[in-house]
């Protein structure tokens, strides 16, 4: 067992959330183009294993290619695009999930007319300080 993980114990003090997207701040992504992310569950809402993170990719979006020493999970809900994952390229769409193993390069980029938006699940120890 990885002590990487934080186990609660039964007198958790933790209080849970209950949120909406709308309320949440959307920041730029500062090293994409047209990317835009806001953290729904993380570190400053009391969770210590996993962060929730909801990314929008306007018209014309991408992110640059980029690896990390996490996994990722990532589930499609709006619009389409393109993630290239180790050089080979997956068309995705509403529905469309991934698993991104870590040391994985990827990238996303829009396509269609509509924004791309998905949700991407990271390890609570790849959350940056503050978020």
């Amino acid at each position: 067992m990885s002590d990487t993980f934080l186990f609660y114990p039964a007198n958790c003090t933790v209080e849970p959330v209950v949120g909406r997207i709308e309320d949440v701040e959307e920041e730029v992504v500062s090293n994409a183009v047209k990317v835009y992310r806001r953290w729904l569950i993380s570190r400053v809402h009391g969770s210590e294993n996993f962060a929730i993170r909801l990314f929008r990719i306007e018209k014309g979006g991408m992110s640059p290619p980029d690896s990390h020493k996490w996994e990722h999970g990532v589930v499609i809900l709006s619009g389409s695009g393109v993630v290239t994952l180790n050089g080979r390229e997956y068309e995705v769409k509403p529905g469309t999930f991934l698993f991104i193993p870590p040391g994985t390069e990827h990238s996303f980029r829009q396509t269609g007319e509509d924004d791309l938006v998905f949700i991407c699940i990271i390890p609570g120890y790849a959350v940056p300080p503050g978020k």
